[in-house]
């Protein structure tokens, strides 16, 4: 069997860095603009940041579980991710662009926290996911980094930043 686990850190290191490609790409776009203007389909930078807390919610829940040593179950299933993000995004539509900030930033505070403390061998283990699948938790720590790289390169594309950042070549 093929090992789907790494070392903790690399692991750490990767979400880490997902995430500080996404807050890179914050300030880029105005205050004013920042309900308003479509950066993923028809979502403002306010509604994809909700949609990665709501997401990243469902992850800390998982991982909460596998750090206590316990087999996730999730009192939710979500077999349609298309309803559970509308379901989400409709929730959060009076909220403010700092009540859906700060739940963003303290989202992934927890998130960081019960990852950081927790052992590593509980990243080797398999857990159900609430959508029908089964994988290491290594896996699901990937997912959230993945997911967030995924949308900061949706917002690259809507500021029409494609190749940014550009990679450095060598001079010869």
């Amino acid at each position: 069997m093929m090992r789907q686990t790494g070392p903790k850190f690399v692991l750490r290191a990767i979400f880490t860095a997902t995430r500080k490609e996404f807050v890179s790409l914050v300030d880029l776009i105005p205050a004013e603009e920042r309900t308003s203007r479509p950066v993923c389909g028809v979502w403002g930078l306010k509604d994809l940041l909700g949609h990665l807390t709501d997401w990243e919610r469902v992850g800390v829940d998982g991982l909460c579980q596998l750090a206590d040593g316990k087999t996730p179950e999730f009192e939710y299933e979500i077999p349609d991710f298309d309803s559970f993000n509308y379901k989400n995004a409709e929730a959060r539509v009076n909220q403010t662009w700092a009540e859906v900030w700060a739940d963003f930033k303290a989202t992934r505070k927890d998130f960081t926290d019960v990852f950081d403390q927790m052992p590593e061998d509980a990243l080797t283990r398999p857990m159900p996911t609430p959508w029908g699948s089964t994988i290491p938790g290594y896996l699901w720590v990937m997912i959230w980094a993945g997911h967030e790289h995924e949308h900061a390169i949706d917002v690259r594309a809507a500021l029409n930043l494609r190749s940014w950042p550009r990679r450095l070549t060598s001079h010869k």
